[in-house]
């Protein structure tokens, strides 16, 4: 059994998500990792559990990819750029760009990892379109993404010194396209 898989069992027993719970799990579970890994900063988060994190630069829209591995854990890859509708969500700020990026760049990771708790874990970690193609349908999707945000939302609230109201329009309902 991999770290990850031994963390995902204590932090939550239970089978994995097939649809998006209500947001006080997001809250939840955000709240059980920050104090499961002692409010790790989430760029040493995913390492902690086993993951890769990667870096590349992507012209399009797409903030992030989350890739299940054989043999357990996954692969996190995160777009250099910040994405214009991304920076659109914060509106007026007096952030400098580089701490626009840092923010977002945590958000990022933190929502990919939320995705993680919809995969059922077991020999062979299960993929998406497995869980999708077995009761969940597309309506679904968006409200996975906006979970994903939420449980960012609230791990960074915890763990960061960021502008709380920052981190929270990251997370605002309507704006899950913008981490695809």
């Amino acid at each position: 059994m991999s770290n990850a898989q031994e963390f995902y069992n204590e932090v939550w027993p239970h089978d994995h998500f097939c649809c998006a719970p209500p947001k006080a799990k997001a809250r939840e579970l955000a709240e059980l990792v920050a104090k499961r890994t002692n409010g790790i900063d989430m760029l040493k988060l995913p390492s902690k559990l086993g993951f890769r994190l990667r870096h590349t630069t992507w012209a399009g829209g797409i903030q992030a990819l989350l890739v299940g591995l054989n043999g357990g854990g996954f692969a996190i890859t995160v777009n250099t750029n910040v994405t214009p509708r991304i920076l659109a969500s914060l509106g007026q700020h007096d952030l400098a760009d580089e701490q626009v990026w840092e923010m977002v760049h945590r958000f990022t990771i933190g929502h990919e990892l939320g995705h993680t708790f919809f995969f059922r874990w077991g020999p062979k970690l299960e993929s998406k379109k497995i869980r999708y193609n077995s009761g969940c349908h597309d309506e679904h999707y968006v409200a996975e993404e906006q979970w994903c945000d939420w449980f960012s939302m609230y791990y960074m609230l915890r763990t960061t010194d960021f502008q709380p109201k920052l981190i929270r329009r990251l997370a605002e309902p309507n704006k899950q396209s913008r981490l695809r």
